[in-house]
């Protein structure tokens, strides 16, 4: 296949039973099986991947990848993902740190912070050296800014100044058998996909609609179906899109 669709194609591999089970509670919304549900297993297939689409944009898997830094170089790619959506945070080594000369206090505080239940006195000291740390990290400028080129590139500025491994924080894709999604989208999965098959049913069946027949004129309701299904999935979009799952997502990709 060439560049147009490929690399806009959701991966979507679901094992039969869960795909059946997928399509069985959306088509129960209509009727089925008591009624039939005029939609293949291709179109259905059509309709779950347009809502993981949306799904790998506005709420999309977390990642936590560490990756080696060479001094003065600024991008580096992420091999293990064809496709990055976001890049949410980077994390830098303590090595990294003290060679900034950062105080090691301050790069100590959380540890020594775990005595503070039985000595308050200890939490005095780590939110004394939290916040030395806090100043130090604004005035060295060792919170670096990240960058995502797509498809699956991340520059980072300043430059390191040696060879260490900072962590990446990435959005990507969900896992090709939705085992990635939570309770929120997995149910938000379903009702976009009960939204489509509205629609398709209603354009289908509305075609029909003023037909004649011995018994009397066929009404099929296809036009309110289809109404109520586009202010649906409408609607279903923007709760996607107002969720902010990641702040830092919704600020990448709009």
């Amino acid at each position: 296949m060439g560049v147009l669709y490929n690399k806009t194609d959701a991966n979507i591999q679901l094992q039969p039973d869960d795909f059946n089970e997928l399509k069985q509670r959306v088509f129960n919304q209509f009727g089925w099986p008591t009624i039939s549900v005029e939609i293949s297993d291709d179109s259905f297939k059509y309709i779950l991947k347009r809502g993981i689409s949306f799904l790998n944009t506005y709420s999309p898997r977390e990642v936590l990848v560490s990756k080696t830094v060479r001094p003065y170089v600024t991008q580096y790619e992420m091999f293990d993902f064809p496709q990055i959506n976001g890049v949410l945070d980077v994390f830098v080594s303590v090595e990294y740190l003290i060679g900034l000369g950062l105080p090691i206090q301050a790069i100590l505080g959380v540890p020594m912070s775990l005595a503070a239940s039985r000595n308050s006195q200890h939490l005095i000291n780590f939110i004394s050296m939290f916040q030395a740390y806090d100043i130090s990290k604004r005035i060295f400028g060792t919170k670096p800014r990240a960058e995502l080129v797509p498809p699956n590139f991340v520059n980072i500025n300043p430059a390191p100044f040696m060879e260490t491994i900072f962590k990446f924080d990435l959005a990507v894709d969900h896992l090709p058998d939705l085992s990635s999604l939570n309770d929120f989208e997995i149910n938000w999965l379903e009702r976009f996909c009960q939204a489509n098959v509205g629609k398709v049913l209603g354009q289908i069946r509305r075609k029909y609609s003023g037909v004649t027949l011995p018994v009397g004129a066929l009404d099929a309701s296809g036009n309110a179906l289809y109404a109520e299904s586009v202010e649906l999935e409408r609607s279903l979009i923007e709760e996607l899109k107002s969720r902010h799952k990641f702040p830092e997502t919704f600020i990448t990709v709009g």
